[in-house]
């Protein structure tokens, strides 16, 4: 069974879709709150819009399957992302019995699943280990992407490095063994043949002694030694046959091996022709990450890093006084979400602890107290954000936006830490 052999395009196609859905639940919330959650439909029928988002991830399936290329990927990752957020938006009414579409776990739910998204993405690298078929596919890819306007040095210089020669492997042994094995063969007729010698020898012996009973029957007995001896020479003469069908079978197999190489080699040179054939154009997205990561090292400024870190203690806060002061009031045995309030404030109380480690390291290991720092700011974003969903609905997108600009700019820092800036 043939492997699945990922896109090298994959990871930047899954953050269109993971951004189109994001984007698409904040949206459907906001308009049916503003809206007054209008209802599509009448007559006891109710049109919701789980059913819109099927529709569309059938459409990005068929713009996947119909239309090849980058464009269609990137229109069906938009296309189906709208569709997914869609879909996941109502998934209260599919945990529960009654269909409710305002089942506060929901907004947890919905986070989750695209958090999980974000981190699948985060962690998606370029593929290992492929085979050659592989890689002249992937390159493939790349020139028929660059059929329309051309390709970017950076898509030509990886097309190029994917055709390049794999290292080279150590010569199989198999002919080795075989020649070794056709060698023996012939070594063992030699032997047969001696035998056939000696065994004649012993013949004529056994006839000169015919004379006496005794005699004959030694001769007789001689007389089946030279016919096993003229056996086993037959039999060894049929292995040194089998040797040589050996041999004849093992050129035959490194025929058709040096038949696909040479088949693959011209694949090889015939997509390396398309891609030095297609000309050049300019990539506008890699001019604009490069002018963004460089207004996000100036814009980082040591003000802003020191506000960044006060923040990654002041987010801790609300969560860790409020629980405590509901706690004491006894309003905590009453919240709507005890098991999500509790789970915020441990999620809290860890970010804390690693918050106030970092705060020691500080002066003495800068790198590792702003890693430290940001672990910090990930429990809150993958853990403790998760329950403030689902105790405080969607008003937690205020925290959740707080929380995703502190972690850029404790990246920012840390990497120009780490890699000091030319």
């Amino acid at each position: 069974m043939q492997r699945f052999a990922r896109s090298g395009s994959s990871r930047t196609d899954l953050w269109v879709l993971a951004g189109s859905g994001i984007v698409t639940v904040l949206l459907t919330r906001w308009f049916l709150a503003s809206a007054g959650y209008p209802k599509l439909g009448g007559g006891g029928l109710h049109i919701a819009h789980v059913l819109w988002g099927g529709l569309l991830l059938a459409a990005a399936l068929g713009v996947a399957l119909t239309y090849p290329g980058r464009p269609g990927r990137v229109t069906a990752a938009a296309v189906g992302g709208t569709g997914f957020g869609l879909f996941i938006d109502e998934v209260g009414k599919f945990v529960t019995e009654r269909t409710d579409y305002f089942y506060r776990p929901a907004a947890g739910i919905i986070y989750l699943v695209f958090a999980a998204l974000v981190v699948l993405v985060v962690r998606l690298r370029d593929p290992g280990h492929r085979t050659p078929d592989e890689r002249t596919a992937e390159a493939l890819r790349l020139a028929l992407d660059g059929l329309p306007a051309g390709l970017t040095t950076a898509q030509r210089t990886e097309a190029l490095r994917l055709l390049a020669p794999p290292a080279a492997t150590p010569p199989s042994t198999d002919g080795e063994a075989t020649v070794d094995g056709r060698a023996t063969a012939d070594g063992g007729a030699t032997m047969g043949e001696r035998d056939e010698v000696d065994a004649s020898a012993d013949g004529s012996g056994g006839f000169g002694g015919a004379a006496d009973g005794r005699g004959e029957v030694g001769g007789a007995a001689d007389g089946r030694g030279e016919v096993g001896g003229v056996a086993d020479g037959r039999g060894e003469v049929g292995g040194a046959a089998n040797g040589r069908g050996e041999v004849d079978g093992a050129a035959n197999g490194r025929g058709e091996v040096d038949g696909a190489a040479n088949r693959r080699d011209e694949v090889g040179a015939a997509v390396a022709a398309l891609v030095a054939a297609l000309p050049h154009r300019d990539s506008p997205w890699a001019a604009r990450r490069h002018a963004l990561a460089a207004f996000a090292r100036r814009l980082v400024t040591r003000r802003v890093v020191a506000a960044a870190i006060v923040g990654v203690y002041v987010l801790q806060v609300p969560p860790l006084v409020g629980g405590a002061f509901e706690a004491v009031t006894g309003e905590l045995r009453q919240t709507r979400e005890l098991g999500a309030s509790l789970a915020m404030v441990a999620a809290a109380a860890v970010a804390a602890v690693l918050a106030v480690r970092a705060g020691f390291l500080l002066r003495a290991d800068r790198p590792r107290a702003l890693r430290l720092l940001r672990a910090s700011v990930l429990v809150d974003l993958l853990a403790g954000q998760i329950f403030k969903f689902t105790a405080l609905q969607f008003d937690a997108t205020v925290g959740l936006g707080l929380s995703l600009l502190l972690l850029a700019v404790l990246t920012v820092e840390l990497h120009r830490s780490t890699v000091p800036h030319r």
